[in-house]
């Protein structure tokens, strides 16, 4: 979905904010780890994160399209963590997922500041929310990551194990794209089946997981200007303490 007039207006007599990505009731949602108000021990919602290594059961959207990412069991619920003024889930790579069902259609664009803790052939770093596609996934080799919405790729070869990176990708069929940070996008067809929402962390069927830590993810339907995607860009690798 494009910016519409009134949007596009509105967005023009002052300074873009990451808000307004949703104003016309896009599809998707936005995770911010350092937003305590939004983190909860528990899938209910009633004992907030408070503390360094809390396990977080459930994350609000705060799109305002309340499409928050709940974990009902205790033992697979990543921990939020912060050192030196940053803030992140750490998922252990073993069982540990979040995830949030919802309708995405394509074009569709993910943002998300992350680090690979590990690297495994076929691990999942996000996926679909009820499908085996709008998947992020280590292969072939390491540290590639591949895009998959029904066909294999493209290809991102640059985020090292153990580095932070700003990572965007457009889901698209044969237009689909993948970049670091401000890199140049690689491109290819990563397929047209739906995604279904979000898991982080895992493949929709909770297995694959990934060994990751998640600073922050803006996922919408529609694709970004230029200007839009630097303001998106900018914002999570300050999350994650990276400089564009």
């Amino acid at each position: 979905m494009a910016f519409g007039p009134r949007r596009g207006l509105l967005v023009n007599r002052r300074a873009f904010a990451i808000g307004d990505l949703f104003l016309g009731e896009e599809a998707g949602a936005w995770y911010d780890p350092s937003d305590l108000s939004t983190l909860f021990q528990d899938a209910a919602g009633t004992t907030p994160v408070t503390t360094d290594s809390d396990p977080v059961g459930l994350m609000r959207d705060i799109s305002g399209n309340g499409n928050d990412l709940t974990q009902a069991t205790a033992g697979k619920r990543p921990l939020y963590k912060t050192s030196g003024g940053l803030h992140w889930l750490e998922f252990d790579g073993s069982d540990d997922f979040l995830r949030a069902t919802f309708t995405i259609a394509q074009p569709w664009e993910r943002v998300a500041a992350f680090r690979q803790n590990s690297w495994t052939s076929g691990r999942r770093i996000f996926s679909g929310g009820d499908a085996n596609n709008g998947i992020l996934y280590q292969s072939p080799t390491t540290p590639t990551l591949t895009l998959y919405s029904g066909a294999g790729g493209p290809t991102l070869a640059t985020l090292a194990v153990g580095a932070d990176g700003v990572v965007t990708e457009r889901h698209s069929g044969a237009t689909s794209r993948v970049a670091l940070n401000n890199g140049s996008y690689a491109t290819g067809n990563a397929g047209t089946s739906a995604a279904g929402g979000i898991t982080i962390g895992a493949n929709y069927d909770d297995g694959n997981a990934g060994a990751m830590r998640l600073y922050g993810l803006i996922i919408r339907e529609g694709t970004m200007g230029e200007r839009q995607m630097s303001v998106v860009r900018n914002h999570l690798a300050a999350k994650s303490g990276v400089s564009l």
